[in-house]
């Protein structure tokens, strides 16, 4: 359970990406990860869970990557760990929330 970092309660993980996160696009990555708590998702399943299907390309997996390191460090005094691993073809590659 995440945890209030002035108190040490429980925190609800929706309330929190909604004070801490700013950003729409932010806001719409860290609810795709909350609701896969622990699943590694590949950065081309986050763009197209987070975008949906764009005939104009979308966002780049670079944006994915972008927002993914501003989550972290904004979530990271709740205890809400953001991993993310790349290079080979193994089932932990990608990025992940966790707590």
């Amino acid at each position: 359970m995440p945890t209030c970092p002035c108190c040490g309660g429980n925190a609800d993980i929706q309330a929190i990406i909604n004070y801490e996160l700013r950003g729409s696009t932010q806001r719409r990555l860290a609810n795709v990860l909350a609701e896969r708590r622990g699943q590694w998702l590949r950065a081309a399943q986050l763009t197209e869970l987070v975008y949906g299907p764009r005939k104009d390309g979308g966002a780049t997996q670079n944006a994915i990557a972008v927002n993914f390191g501003l989550i972290r460090k904004r979530l990271a005094p709740y205890g809400i760990r953001l991993e993310g691993r790349c290079g080979g073809a193994s089932k932990t590659n990608g990025r992940r929330m966790d707590w």
